[in-house]
């Protein structure tokens, strides 16, 4: 898609006290991994990764850092904004189905979690290891409530989960298991 598409802000969700997660009502054609250069009114386009809910819904989940994303957070539902996307390459899965172990932390966790989402869907067992400086950091999504997605949780002040960073809590996972 060359030239950018005006959308509506339908929903938003805080889903911590620095990600704001901004839904949007239109059929994207992205896969996990790709991202979304989305026009800011007055402050140009920043680029942010797509995680698809459903066929016509789609969401991207900003940590508020500087000018562009403190003004993205102050917008309402019914605010419009730009996108033009998807770029990038994409993640795959194994031919094989089988267990598949994502880490992730921090916004690390919008690409990851949607690949995590895709691959339960295609009936693929998902360990999901996130990682965040305490338990209320965590980006989490509604759809991690799957039978097929076990999440595992590492803070790196020990107020949820294993204390450490996300990759002790997967190196603990391999020591028991290979994915």
């Amino acid at each position: 898609m060359s030239q950018p598409i005006e959308l509506t802000i339908k929903k938003i969700v805080t889903e911590n006290a620095r990600v704001k997660s901004f839904y949007f009502e239109y059929s994207l054609q992205a896969e996990p991994g790709q991202y979304l250069k989305i026009g800011i009114p007055g402050y140009g386009e920043r680029s942010f990764g797509a995680v698809i809910i459903d066929e016509n819904t789609f969401l991207i989940s900003v940590g508020k850092a500087g000018e562009a994303t403190s003004h993205l957070h102050e917008m309402k539902e019914g605010d419009t904004v730009t996108m033009t996307g998807p770029f990038g390459t994409y993640f795959t899965l194994p031919e094989k189905k089988s267990t598949v172990a994502l880490v992730a932390g921090g916004y690390g966790m919008a690409p990851l979690g949607f690949l995590a989402k895709k691959a339960a869907e295609a009936g693929y067992t998902v360990e999901l290891f996130a990682g965040a400086r305490s338990s209320n950091e965590f980006l989490i999504y509604d759809f991690f409530n799957n039978p097929y997605i076990t999440l595992h949780k590492t803070t790196d002040d020990g107020s949820a989960g294993i204390k450490g960073f996300v990759t002790d809590g997967f190196s603990q996972y391999l020591e028991k298991t290979t994915p």
